[in-house]
């Protein structure tokens, strides 16, 4: 996260205004011995989480890779998740986003089903919905 803070530039070519003290990603990921794509994925974080998701990064509670999956979900669930993870900061926040989505491949999976889809694909295996599979129909996620 502080490597993400550190890079100030923006991608693409540093226009005449670029201020003097200007840090690339590249330059940001040397000095802190990270990855650019770690960069890439804290800035992520930075710029789609609910504040309480970077605060949790920032005091080590969850790691960056598994802030920026959440960071791609709806802010209901991200605040679900965090409400979670403060109700029990013994619970692990990546088995949390794994459970979100689980969640998510259920919903997608019955919308096909209700609209009459095969999710088998094109093999013609497909299920009624009494037959949802077992991984998909399970969560402790309260959503």
């Amino acid at each position: 996260m502080i490597a993400a803070r550190l890079a100030n530039l923006d991608e693409g070519r540093p226009s005449k205004t670029t201020a003097i003290a200007g840090v690339s990603q590249g330059e940001a990921a040397e000095l802190c011995n990270v990855s650019v794509d770690s960069i890439g994925r804290a800035k992520k974080v930075l710029n789609s989480a609910i504040p309480e998701i970077v605060a949790a990064v920032d005091s080590g509670q969850v790691t960056v890779n598994t802030a920026a999956s959440l960071a791609q979900q709806p802010v209901p669930i991200q605040t679900s998740v965090i409400e979670k993870l403060t109700a029990d900061p013994e619970q692990n926040p990546a088995t949390l986003v794994k459970q979100v989505k689980i969640l998510q491949a259920r919903a997608a999976y019955e919308a096909k089903v209700d609209k009459g889809g095969q999710p088998g694909g094109s093999r013609g295996h497909g299920r009624s919905r009494a037959e949802v599979p077992g991984h998909l129909r399970r969560s402790t996620l309260g959503i």
